[in-house]
């Protein structure tokens, strides 16, 4: 992604690694950690994931993005790339109140950038043993 952002060449094939088992992946690395402080002054800084992961669509019937649980820009550009979402969340107050502001975050994504994505939202209940 900081390829894309500083609008240098992006070779994809480099960044792909294919599993013998037929699964291919696109590991982060400690780079990543970095991409927030980038996107801040990147130009459609909401749309980066998203001309990345379009060059790989005709390629792939499935591409998952796992997100970590927060609404920084990295989720904001997941969210504007997806064809839908999958929330898993534990049955408690607190999870519930992160998935109030997660759904908020979500109806403003599909307003400025991806209007398909709101009628695709799962959320799966996780239950916690102890």
């Amino acid at each position: 992604m900081m390829n894309i952002v500083n609008d240098e060449k992006l070779n994809i094939e480099k960044t792909i690694l294919h599993h013998k088992e037929g699964v291919d992946l696109i590991p982060a690395n400690i780079e990543l950690s970095a991409i927030e402080v980038s996107l801040v002054n990147a130009m459609s800084r909401e749309l980066i994931l998203r001309s990345m992961v379009d060059r790989l669509r005709e390629f792939y019937d499935f591409i998952i993005i796992d997100c970590m649980p927060s609404l920084g820009m990295m989720t904001i550009n997941a969210l504007a790339c997806a064809d839908s979402v999958l929330i898993p969340v534990q049955a408690a107050y607190l999870p519930v109140k992160g998935l109030q502001q997660l759904i908020k975050t979500i109806g403003r994504v599909e307003l400025l950038h991806h209007p398909e994505l709101r009628g695709s939202i799962n959320i799966e209940e996780r239950y916690c043993v102890e």
